[in-house]
This record gives structure tokens, C-alpha cells and sequence, in this order.
């Protein structure tokens, strides 16, 4: 499991160092014209689906819409699960594509057993050298006590094999 973190840390460190901000720009108290959106649901884990504009490129963050776009958790814990709209993309760990914390901090006790997954329902699955993957997961264990904010940055790879971003929030408490 330490390999694992290593390798997940190393994934986040070179995926800041490559970062280019959309919204990241804005603080996350005022969301900078996003409308939060809870992830409470009678179903166990949240579903955040990624969807790309028709006929337009994701290397154009613009292009790239994310549901809901701010995770209001309001003290549920559980799995969150990254979906594609459309099926032809895909998260390559190797190609450093993944959701990640941007601001690691108490991060690292809130959200943990990030992957990639092929299972509808974001159960973990192995990760196999240079395999890609259809979702990808982490748990959320929302244990903080006030409303804390988490920027976090998601890295795909589209139809051509070209690496897509985009930087939504997460708030727990």
C-alpha cells in the first residue's frame, strides 16, 4: 500500500507541476459562479459524470463540463465515482491521469483508496501496468469538522490520446 500512496503522490506532484488553472483562480468560498450541488442520494457512493462538449476538443478545459460541479457532502462519507458521458474516454494512470487533491493537507486522511475502475459500481479494482480505465474512484471519509473545501484536478485522455483537465471542488463538512 505505501508503494501505492508513493506512486499516487508522485502522480499529484507532476500533475501540479503541469497544472494549468480554469477556475483555480477563484477562492473556493464564492466558487466563482458555480452552483453546489449535494451528493447525498439514496445510493451508497456519489456519481460525478464528465461530459465533453459535441464535436469540441477537451484539450480546451472550456469544453469540458463536470456534474455536479461542486460535491456539497454535508457530512456524508462514502465512495465518489468519476464517470465519462461518453464512452471513448478513458483514465491511463501511467499517462498520470487520475482525480486528484490539489491541496494535500488534511487531504490525506479524508480521501483515500484512489484508482482507476471498470466496475459499474467503483468497487477498487488491480491496477495493472498500462491499463486504462473507464472510471475512477476514491472514499471520502468526510470526517471534518467545519465546511472545509478541497480543490481537486481531474486528468483524462480522449479517443486520440491526447490529455484533458479540468479543476472542480469538493466541500466536506
Amino acid at each position: 500500500m505505501d508503494g501505492r500512496k508513493s506512486f499516487l503522490l508522485s502522480i499529484v506532484a507532476l500533475a501540479l507541476a503541469g497544472c494549468q488553472t480554469t477556475g483555480g483562480d477563484v477562492a473556493p468560498q464564492n466558487f466563482g459562479g458555480f452552483s453546489a450541488s449535494s451528493c447525498q442520494s439514496g445510493s451508497n457512493k456519489c456519481v460525478v459524470t464528465i461530459s465533453v462538449a459535441a464535436g469540441k476538443s477537451c484539450t480546451d478545459s472550456a469544453n469540458i463540463t463536470i456534474s455536479p460541479d461542486v460535491l456539497e457532502m454535508k457530512g456524508r462519507k462514502g465512495p465518489i465515482v468519476w464517470v465519462f458521458a461518453d464512452k471513448d474516454y478513458e483514465f491511463c494512470p501511467t499517462k498520470g491521469d487520475g482525480v486528484y487533491i490539489q491541496s494535500m493537507g488534511t487531504a490525506t486522511s479524508q480521501f483515500v483508496n484512489w484508482g482507476g475502475t471498470d466496475k459499474e459500481n467503483g468497487d477498487e479494482e488491480t491496477q495493472t501496468k498500462d491499463k486504462c480505465f473507464k472510471r475512477f474512484r476514491m472514499y471520502n471519509y468526510n470526517s471534518d469538522s467545519a465546511e472545509t473545501d478541497y480543490y481537486y484536478f481531474i486528468r483524462f485522455t480522449d479517443p486520440l490520446k491526447k490529455s484533458c483537465s479540468k479543476d472542480p471542488w469538493v466541500r466536506n463538512g
